[in-house]
């Protein structure tokens, strides 16, 4: 065993440290990259979710402080076959304006997207980040009281963002962490193989 441990740190010290053509053929970009994705992929995961985690910061005010209103949405888009490039302003019937604040996981996008704007809704949230963020909805319904999104999804999809070590957070740098992993051991028994048949030339 303490071979096999020798063999394997050997073989990623040239990964790592003597990576080139010479020594590990025309993959050797590949294995390199193969080599530290799995080291990388999780510190930038980490980062991106803790940075949204901000964006859904501050405290949830008592109800008799949330924003009600009726009003529409304004839909500035850079790529009108993009969801994510477009950003959304909701307007009262008294003329304020709120940046809102858009989730992927929100099926309610579809409903402002695909519906033609301005299509009057009720709305009732928050200000995210203690009112210097953008609106939250905890409320979404049309005027004859259809509800947009559920307002359980809303509060759930809220928690889940607010909380760093959620379930739903460490799913998403798990899985791509152990297909990471899984190309990098492939990887690294292509550049075993290739030191070893260089050394046996």
């Amino acid at each position: 065993m303490t071979e096999n441990i020798n063999h394997w740190l050997k073989t990623t010290k040239i990964i790592i440290y003597k990576n080139s053509k010479k020594n590990l053929g025309n993959s050797y970009k590949w294995i390199f990259l193969a080599t530290i994705m799995p080291l990388i992929w999780p510190i930038m995961a980490s980062y991106y979710l803790h940075n949204i985690s901000e964006e859904y910061s501050g405290s949830i005010p008592v109800t008799n402080n949330n924003i009600k209103a009726i009003g529409y949405f304004e839909k500035n888009c850079n790529d009108k076959t993009k969801i994510s490039s477009c950003d959304f302003y909701f307007i009262t019937k008294d003329g304020k304006r709120y940046p809102f604040f858009k989730s992927t996981t929100m099926s309610s996008l579809n409903y402002l997207t695909e519906k033609p704007l301005p299509t009057y809704l009720f709305i009732e949230g928050f200000l995210l980040q203690d009112g210097k963020g953008k609106l939250y909805p905890l409320k979404m319904q049309s005027l004859d009281g259809v509800e947009i999104e559920s307002s359980a999804r809303l509060l759930k999809i809220l928690t889940m963002w607010r909380n760093p070590y959620a379930i739903e957070k460490i799913k998403i740098i798990l899985y791509p962490e152990l297909a990471l992993l899984l190309v990098s051991i492939l990887a690294h028994r292509k550049a075993a193989k290739i030191i070893e048949g260089k050394i046996n030339a």
